[in-house]
């Protein structure tokens, strides 16, 4: 990866850790985090930080996925994945399998 991927990915990363920290409780729509100011951050930052915010959170939601297997319909689990102690950033280099 370049240096300018790395450090998005690295900026992905604190932005979604601080969302998740700073989110509340639950979040069920965007005005439920439309204020806080990592929100604001990540809407101000560039396409390539939007783009790995997404992949941050997609990388970390496949992870979750793997840790409780198959959704079922209606599977309260995979609701506010965020209060999982394993919802948490994959180290740098490793992929959700890893």
């Amino acid at each position: 990866m370049s240096i300018d991927t790395d450090h998005q990915n690295e900026t992905a990363r604190r932005l979604v850790d601080d969302l998740v920290k700073t989110g509340g409780k639950f979040a069920y729509s965007f005005n439920d985090i439309s204020g806080i100011p990592t929100t604001k951050s990540i809407l101000s930052a560039n396409s390539q930080v939007q783009l790995a915010v997404l992949r941050e959170c997609f990388t970390r939601i496949a992870a979750m996925r793997q840790k409780l297997g198959k959704p079922r319909p209606d599977d309260h689990r995979y609701m506010n994945l965020h209060h999982f102690s394993a919802f948490e950033p994959i180290a740098p280099g490793e992929n959700f399998t890893g």
